[in-house]
């Protein structure tokens, strides 16, 4: 918008009218060859880089609603371009040179009011930073395949039977399709193959030979050359190409930040300002009753969006979400939903991202994990991170070991345990859970960053961290990393979702008597009240769902709560426990629920470890605001404030029991960065 602005205000509206002579040496009506190219160049470049972030992944989950929406998209702003030629106004007497004049220009006109395109969506989301939200993935998804149906219409269905029909010689018509053929294969099947082959021989966290990322950009402009020479959409390859390189990868990575800066910092902004200095404001309107073209797409436009609109809610898209679909190409972005899993419905996919900093923790979460109750019904993505610490002054990376590449020798030794516990996990659930591994090689210092970016680009509602405290199997403390309790304060107080501190002391068996058939786990989760005790009913409830817990809900309520339902917390409440009594009554036998009346945060402690040599697993939030009482003056005793009242009761030397803990705390929109230890 700043560009476009620019280049209106140097432009005859002003800068032209005021100094003519200058307007002409600065912008010529024609521009050079040089110059020309280097916009044309911009634009590749651009379409190019928009295809290296797009996740196909996208498209593969994006269901057949989103398909639908894409095929409509496309077909209803073709279909009203073929009753143009009847708004003419038949007084005006036309010839027919005239005639086909002005429709070429109407669909030039209609084309770029009504048709979505990929590349704009792309931009407009990556400015208003939404990208990574539902909204954003919708968005993607659906321009992405109205695109590719509108280039493989128009590319090889029009252009074909044109010449075919139309040309001189059916000649022609075989000709363009064999060479659009070709072409095509050879990006699927030579250049895909290559881009490949430089991922797999980059050992794991070496940067990309700077040849390899020279030889992708020059085939990408020669293909936009051949393309552009055959009769095809310049575009097309750059954008194909740019969707072959896997999202994330490292050759993604390097390739978007050596060529971000000079494409989107000066090729783009050269490009939309020299494009506006051909608009002139003063004309237009003098004209405006003449711009018969202009009127027609506008009200297209918004016949579109409204037809868009009726689409979205005819697939069953609730109101808020079609509104925002149906406007985002335009404007706004829409309202942020929160990422945890209370607001996760038990039949959804949970996004779980857990970070393991040795072995015993990802066998601790790996037990997790199988509690949560991976099926059909509940399916799970589970991204495993590995927290490798950089020393030296080496530049932190993070290594996706999805891509194949060969490993790294120093690296690779200290992952590699880890990473078979997570892949174990997914032999384990193959139909159920998707699991995914990296590797972040950064300072602990700064691993939060690291952390919150991957919960954030994967759209995880749940992340999983490690105790900084590890005990053996006599209950004596054997590690204590203060850094490691630093990056989880780090985390909680940054997190885009909600978050998870599992405290193990389980005495572990091996990994294969997490996965035993006839293993019961007795999980309880304590309920104070506040958003955190209900995020960690919510997962509980989750859990319930396993014929392997026996889940017990511990309710404390105080006595002389007299104002119980006056406030909008305690309504929260009451509806997360009547949910809960819901699914007692109707689906889950193996709940059981108790209600405990406690007078101050000494009669809670006392429950509380009374009940720790009883079960497994204990859930519990980190805050409780509803019912400050049931925890006074345990908050004046915390070692670690960073667990909460009850958290750090259930965290002290003194346990002997092999019980573990997961303390929640549900997403925190605003908070400041003093809110944890506070």
């Amino acid at each position: 918008m700043k560009e476009n602005n620019a280049g209106i205000l140097l432009g005859p509206t002003f800068f032209e009218r005021c100094f003519p002579d200058a307007s002409e040496i600065l912008f010529p009506p024609f521009p050079s060859q040089v110059f020309g190219s280097l916009l044309k160049i911009g634009y590749i470049l651009f379409t190019f880089l928009a295809g290296v972030r797009v996740d196909l992944n996208l498209v593969r989950r994006s269901g057949k609603r989103i398909v639908i929406l894409a095929f409509l998209i496309f077909v209803f702003p073709y279909l009203m371009s073929q009753n143009l030629d009847i708004k003419f106004d038949p007084k005006v007497p036309m010839g027919p040179p005239a005639i086909g004049a002005r429709l070429n220009n109407a669909d030039l006109y209609f084309g770029a009011f009504t048709t979505s395109q990929f590349v704009d969506a792309s931009a407009i989301l990556m400015q208003l930073k939404i990208s990574n939200s539902r909204i954003g993935h919708i968005t993607l998804a659906t321009t992405l395949l109205s695109d590719l149906t509108r280039y493989v219409y128009h590319n090889i269905v029009a252009a074909t039977l044109n010449r075919l029909l139309f040309a001189s010689s059916v000649r022609v018509g075989i000709l363009f399709f064999i060479h659009l053929m070709l072409y095509t294969g050879f990006i699927l099947i030579v250049v895909r193959r290559a881009i490949f082959w430089f991922i797999r021989t980059t050992p794991e966290g070496k940067p990309i030979r700077d040849i390899y990322m020279i030889s992708i950009i020059a085939v990408v402009l020669v293909l936009s050359l051949i393309g552009d020479g055959l009769g095809m959409d310049l575009l097309l390859g750059p954008l194909v190409v740019g969707l072959i390189i896997p999202a994330g990868s490292p050759l993604a990575i390097t390739i978007t930040s050596k060529f971000e800066t000079i494409v989107l910092g000066l090729l783009v902004p050269l490009l939309s300002t020299y494009c506006a200095t051909k608009f002139d404001l003063w004309e237009f309107f003098a004209h405006f009753d003449d711009a018969l073209n202009f009127q027609i797409s506008l009200i297209g436009y918004w016949i579109k969006v409204l037809a868009t609109f009726i689409f979205l809610l005819a697939l069953k898209i609730n109101l808020k979400e079609a509104v925002t679909l149906a406007l985002l190409l335009n404007s706004k972005g829409p309202r942020y939903r929160k990422k945890c899993i209370q607001y996760t419905s038990n039949d959804a996919k949970l996004e779980i991202l857990v970070c393991a900093n040795k072995q015993e923790d990802a066998l601790s979460t790996i037990r997790l994990l199988e509690l949560s109750n991976p099926s059909k019904e509940s399916p799970m993505t589970i991204y495993g991170l590995c927290l490798d610490e950089l020393l030296g002054s080496d530049t932190p990376y993070i290594i996706n070991h999805q891509l194949g590449q060969r490993k790294s020798a120093s690296r690779g030794s200290r992952s590699q345990p880890i990473i078979d516990i997570f892949k174990y996990f997914m032999l384990e659930h193959q139909k159920v859970a998707q699991v995914e591994v990296f590797t972040a090689v950064s300072p602990l210092k700064s691993m939060h960053e690291d952390i919150c970016w991957q919960a954030f680009d994967k759209t995880c509602s749940f992340i999983v961290l490690p105790f900084h405290q590890k005990w053996n199997s006599k209950g004596k403390i054997v590690s204590n990393s203060n850094e490691l309790r630093n990056l989880n304060i780090n985390v909680l107080e940054r997190a885009p979702c909600s978050v998870g501190i599992l405290i193990d002391r389980s005495r572990s068996q091996g990994i294969s008597s997490i996965f035993a058939p006839s293993a019961t786990y007795r999980v309880v989760a304590l309920f104070i009240g506040g958003q955190d005790d209900r995020e960690a009913l919510a997962y509980a409830l989750r859990m319930a769902g396993s014929r392997k817990v026996l889940l017990t809900v511990l309710c404390f309520i105080t006595p002389d709560d007299t104002n119980t339902g006056n406030t909008w917390e305690d309504m929260l409440d009451h509806e997360a426990l009547r949910k809960l009594k819901q699914e007692m009554s109707m689906i889950h036998s193996n709940i059981n629920y108790i209600e405990e009346t406690v007078r101050d945060g000494s009669d809670t402690a006392s429950i509380v470890r009374s009940a720790q040599e009883n079960y497994d697993l204990i859930l519990v939030g980190r805050r409780h605001d509803s019912q400050p009482e049931a925890v006074s003056g345990l908050s004046q005793w915390t070692e670690f404030p960073e667990l909460g009242a009850i958290g750090d009761q259930l965290a002290t030397s003194e346990i002997a029991t092999s019980i573990s803990v997961l303390v929640v705390q549900q997403q925190i929109l605003k908070a400041s960065h003093s809110s944890i230890l506070n």
